[in-house]
């Protein structure tokens, strides 16, 4: 039997396997993707993502898809008690995720359409050379040595098929191959599989955040997959700390989440009748006063974007404000006017940039961005090939235009009112209650911010040394 080869199996096509075959993608790493299903599965099954999950499928390229065909905007959640089926009645609590208040620059939440938003994920995986999904396929065998994974599948024609990879990743849910015909007959339960060196299977769905736990864990993943398929080396050592460093990343978030998820139901679905009572004494009187009242509305996300807790292997610095989930906001081109209103994000990792960490310079003024390019000018021998001082982005915090243009990768911050007059903005809520500043003051002031392909802060610093140290560290985590 004829053996082909590729970087990365992906088993399963579902919203997660989708999502991550798409980043590999845009990251030139080769995917094949074997889904069982012949179709995309019709029945609606999930139908709440949120804003994490809407900036993680921005990028993925599928932005413009959001609000036109996957969902819309799901904006007030209102809670109300008593047995009665009565739904007109006055909500003891009322949470407004049409505002964007998250750090993200997206609503709280949308309403989705899985199977449009499966088709979306499959259309961007076929805008890639690199993914290639292969549907109506049944994995029958997995094996693994120290050159990789050995898998064989049979096809729709009943034809059976041998691929060889580096990974083979298992996004095929609680019942499928991975778990139990592969991990669960050699002892390996879902909590065990970071000690896996080739194999890597996702946390369980749970609470209505299953899509967007597993977007997250996509994301976190497809970069450590990428930086490990162009790793040559056969240390067994470095592959299994920048798994375990991913899986314990993943999992400080899942628990965090899980445990609001549970908290929340409690709150919502108490029984007592005392209990009720004194909940509902408690909100009311919390509402009167406007600020708190506002701050219960925003739900979660008062809590701020994700920070990870340092452990040994992490690829952050927490002293230099690691392991924060980078914020989010709008920005216009200074390289001349009338310029689109973009997110930050799709100007950092915008398509056609090679490195894998990118570096973002944030500085007040113009007149501040001279100074700035002879600090960062080296930084290709700083990080040892790792950031690309051709691929660094500059954003001026003072929102208005320059006199000249000043080069392409020069951006200043735009404002709500701005974006909410773009393109962007269609078919969505105007931005309310948006914080162009909200990213400076996540910051701290500081110019110099490595960023993660996952949208986490790797280190931030404000002088030439200190970029000088950090970068250096980007290639001891990068290079092992």
């Amino acid at each position: 039997m004829a053996c082909e080869t590729t970087d990365v199996i992906i088993c399963g096509c579902g919203p997660t396997g989708a999502l991550l075959s798409a980043y590999l993608g845009k990251m030139n790493i080769s995917n094949i993707v074997l889904e069982k299903g012949a179709e995309i599965t019709t029945d609606p099954r999930g139908i709440a993502l949120d804003e994490d999950g809407i900036r993680l499928l921005q990028g993925a390229g599928l932005y413009s898809s959001v609000y036109t065909e996957i969902g819309t905007c799901m904006q007030k959640f209102k809670f109300i008690g008593g047995t009665d089926p009565v739904l007109d009645k006055r909500a003891f609590i009322e949470m407004d995720y049409g505002t964007t208040e998250g750090g993200t620059g997206h609503v709280g939440f949308i309403c989705h359409k899985q199977p449009a938003l499966e088709k979306c994920l499959r259309d961007a995986m076929a805008a890639s050379k690199y993914c290639d999904l292969r549907s109506g396929c049944e994995v029958t065998s997995l094996s693994e040595d120290d050159q990789g994974t050995l898998c064989q599948y049979r096809d729709a024609t009943g034809e059976e098929h041998q691929i060889r990879s580096r990974f083979f990743i298992g996004a095929d849910g609680k019942t499928g191959f991975t778990r139990k015909q592969y991990l669960e007959p050699r002892g390996i339960l879902m909590e065990q599989a970071h000690h896996l060196l080739q194999d890597v299977a996702f946390p369980e769905d749970f609470g209505g955040q299953g899509i967007a736990s597993g977007f997250r864990d996509a994301v976190s993943l497809a970069w450590r997959l990428a930086l490990l398929c162009r790793t040559q080396s056969k240390d067994s050592s470095f592959h299994k700390q920048v798994l375990k460093a991913w899986y314990e990343e993943r999992k400080q978030q899942l628990e965090k989440s899980l445990a609001s998820t549970i908290e929340n139901g409690k709150f919502v679905t108490e029984g007592n009748p005392l209990k009720i009572l004194i909940r509902n004494v408690y909100l009311w009187f919390v509402q009167l006063v406007p600020s708190w009242r506002h701050e219960l509305s925003l739900g979660r996300r008062k809590e701020g974007l994700v920070r990870y807790e340092h452990s040994k292997g992490m690829p952050f610095i927490p002293e230099h404000n690691g392991g924060l989930c980078l914020p989010q906001v709008y920005c216009r081109s200074l390289n001349g006017f009338g310029t689109d209103v973009r997110f930050t994000d799709d100007v950092i990792f915008e398509p056609g940039k090679n490195g894998l960490f990118q570096l973002l310079v944030y500085v007040k003024a113009v007149e501040e961005i001279s100074s700035a390019r002879e600090v960062v000018s080296d930084i290709d021998d700083m990080s040892h090939g790792e950031i690309l001082a051709n691929e660094v982005t500059f954003l001026v915090e003072d929102m208005a235009d320059a006199p000249c243009k000043i080069g392409h990768d020069v951006f200043r911050l735009a404002s709500g009112d701005e974006f909410a007059q773009s393109r962007l903005c269609a078919n969505r809520p105007r931005p309310e209650f948006f914080d162009p500043l909200y990213l400076a003051k996540a910051l701290k002031g500081k110019r110099f911010t490595i960023v993660r392909p996952d949208r986490f802060i790797f280190a931030s610093c404000d002088s030439r040394e200190d970029l000088r140290k950090i970068a250096g560290a980007v290639a001891v985590h990068l290079q092992g």
